[in-house]
């Protein structure tokens, strides 16, 4: 009877792997059931979401205005230390971000006003959601082979 068990199994191990396997299945389900009750009240007021976005006065959109920024030829260092500082001034002088960049002639060679505003449109950018959502099906597709 006080054998120790070699490269062999009784239910001495397995008792607390049956009882945590179920619990968490229990509990899996318990939580999609609240995210989803959670998820069907969930209502969004537009007019406090632009509100919000308008509290940085721009500095939110600066990530959009250095790939720009990049994208016409800038370097990405130096377009990062540019809008470092045109958010500092921009901060300290309380002013929106549209104005100090409107200012800057090395920026309004590149964009015309028009431009610029589009790139503060917080509307028309989304980061890289778009690649995050392409990343995650490719990783779900590779790892259930669907």
């Amino acid at each position: 009877d006080n054998i120790v068990l070699e490269d062999e199994r009784d239910l001495t191990n397995s008792a607390n792997e049956r009882v945590i396997f179920a619990e968490n299945f229990i509990f899996l389900d318990f939580s999609i059931k609240e995210l989803t009750n959670n998820l069907k009240g969930v209502e969004f007021n537009e007019k406090n979401i632009n509100k919000n976005l308008n509290l940085t006065k721009g500095a939110i959109l600066s990530e959009k205005l250095m790939l720009e920024f990049v994208k016409k030829g800038m370097g990405r260092q130096y377009a990062h230390e540019l809008l470092r500082k045109i958010n500092i001034k921009a901060r300290n002088e309380e002013l929106p971000i549209r104005e100090i960049l409107l200012e800057n002639k090395e920026i309004t060679s590149k964009f015309n006003h028009i431009e610029i505003d589009d790139m503060l449109n917080p509307e028309n950018y989304i980061g890289t959601a778009i690649s995050q959502v392409e990343n995650l099906l490719k990783y779900l597709k590779e790892k259930y082979k669907l």
